[in-house]
Order: C-alpha cells, then structure tokens, then sequence
C-alpha cells in the first residue's frame, strides 16, 4: 500500500474542524485491511467520522 496524496481541509461552516483525505495505491484490493485502517482512525479522539470508498480501479 502506498500513499499517493494527503489533503487536509478546514470545514467551511466550522473552521476549526478539518476534513482530510488520502487517496492509497494497492497492489490488489484489500477491503479487510482498509477497514481495519479507517476503523482504528475512528477511535481517535476528536475523530467526528471515517469512511471510505473506492474512487477509480485501474486495469492490470
């Protein structure tokens, strides 16, 4: 798995709350994994909400 961007932003209606976002590269889908990922993240103090979702497959 490798990171292929980071964004952070602030919310525009709460500026001291930020929405970030990271697009991963895998070798092959691991959906198991990127849960486990996104549900620690979750637990994180401060932590509102954590999804994810799939943006675009590129073929092999």
């Amino acid at each position: 798995m490798q990171l292929r961007s980071l964004l952070s932003e602030s919310l525009q209606d709460t500026p001291d709350r930020h929405s970030i976002k990271a697009q991963l590269i895998t070798q092959k889908r691991d959906d198991a994994f990127l849960e486990q990922i996104v549900s620690r993240l979750s637990l994180e103090s401060g932590v509102v909400s954590a999804s994810w979702q799939i943006i675009e497959q590129e073929s092999p």
